[in-house]
């Protein structure tokens, strides 16, 4: 989605917060005043539907994928994921398992030297990842008067000539759409808190019991508010079933030294390549 692109290449770029990259993008016409269908990730899984049908024949209900936006998307996750070599995209991706299709549109935390990460500004990419083929990409812009006013008389040329329209079969049996808590990821929680201590320790023996290992733990100084009395920190877990980093968090998101919901990004496991937007 470009616009989603532009706005986290800005909030990483020039330090930005959220509602100023938001302002920045409606001023230069390519995000709408009404912004919900781009910043909420609805527009990206309409496309990721829509792809699914290309490729496999088969149309997935909209509300069966998993979606999150980016509007919780704060400037310290850049510059965590930054310190990791990484960045942040809206990445949505279809993958056909042998039995069954994955789907999903989220934030990631890409490797900078990712075909994925290097795309800014409001660009986009389609990138598809083949059995026996190296990557193929389709780049182009994603926003703006231009490309949106090209998508529109692309869409009334088809609908003049439905003949061109004809449906996609693949050959291939549908494939049911796995459970979202089944897939793997490596996950990046963003907590804030209030500044007591325990409060690391129990929220490791929250993840022990849920059998959740840690990878690693930052808390930096200029994220500590003496003067509230708050403070934010980051964990990464070990590679983890997404099921269980849920009902962990259900149970830590209820204790009362949580002052906001816990951010959730993602890192792929290496295995789980598709075709992604």
């Amino acid at each position: 989605n470009g616009t989603t692109n532009y706005i986290l290449s800005e909030m990483e770029s020039q330090q930005l917060a959220f509602a100023t990259a938001l302002s920045q993008a409606q001023a230069l016409g390519f995000a709408e005043q009404d912004p919900t269908n781009d910043i909420k990730g609805f527009d990206a899984r309409y496309k990721l539907v829509i792809l699914t049908h290309l490729i496999t024949g088969q149309w997935l209900a909209p509300e069966d994928i998993t979606l999150e936006g980016i509007d919780h998307l704060d400037t310290a996750d850049f510059e965590y994921a930054n310190r990791l070599d990484r960045r942040i995209k809206l990445v949505a991706l279809l993958q056909r398992t042998d039995d069954a299709l994955r789907a999903y549109v989220l934030p990631l935390m890409i490797p900078k030297n990712d075909l994925l990460a290097k795309i800014s500004g409001s660009t986009n990419v389609v990138t598809l990842h083949g059995r026996f083929s190296e990557d193929i990409s389709l780049i182009g812009k994603g926003a703006g008067s231009l490309p949106t006013a090209s998508a529109i008389v692309a869409d009334l040329n088809r609908v003049q000539h439905p003949q061109h329209n004809r449906p996609v079969d693949s050959g291939v049996p549908a494939r049911p759409l796995e459970a979202f808590d089944q897939y793997n990821f490596q996950h990046t929680l963003r907590f804030e808190v209030r500044d007591a201590p325990g409060i690391v320790g129990h929220i490791g023996q929250v993840l022990a019991r849920h059998g959740i290992n840690i990878y690693a733990l930052e808390q930096l100084p200029h994220y500590l508010d003496h003067e509230n009395k708050q403070a934010l920190f980051t964990l990464t877990l070990e590679p983890t079933r997404e099921g269980l980093v849920q009902k962990a968090l259900a149970e830590i998101q209820a204790a009362d030294f949580m002052v906001a919901p816990v951010v959730i990004l993602r890192e792929p496991i290496p295995e789980q390549k598709g075709a992604s937007a």
